[in-house]
């Protein structure tokens, strides 16, 4: 044959390889993105998911829907609070939070007042 005995294998054919990924890419939800009305998560792991200016413009919607008495100022407090709240936050922007969290202590009670003023996080690193 002049094509050669190699010519009756099917493998000498073949088709190149193709590699093909099928993952679906995760969404991170965005707490945000809410609208005005509805009141803003308070969802740990979301909130701390949430970069700094967008955390910083949660925090100041959270403590005017606080005054509003759309959300009760134990939730709120129980995430400033956290170490994990003022992680990753760029020192200007910590300032700004916790300027804004002073100015809005009389939403909170006297014991969360003085713990918020002195020892949070928030208030020791900026």
């Amino acid at each position: 044959r002049p094509d050669g005995p190699e010519e009756a294998n099917p493998l000498n054919r073949r088709l190149p390889a193709e590699v093909v990924s099928r993952r679906r890419r995760v969404e991170l939800p965005v707490a945000t993105e809410a609208t005005e009305g509805a009141p803003v998560t308070l969802d740990r792991k979301t909130v701390f998911t949430l970069k700094p200016q967008q955390r910083e413009k949660w925090l100041k919607k959270a403590l005017k829907q606080v005054a509003d008495g759309q959300i009760r100022s134990n939730d709120l407090y129980d995430l400033i609070a956290s170490t994990r709240f003022a992680e990753d936050l760029p020192y200007k922007m910590g300032q700004k939070m916790a300027r804004a969290v002073q100015q809005q202590l009389s939403l909170f009670s006297g014991k969360q007042q003085r713990f918020l003023s002195a020892e949070a996080s928030l208030v020791l690193k900026f």
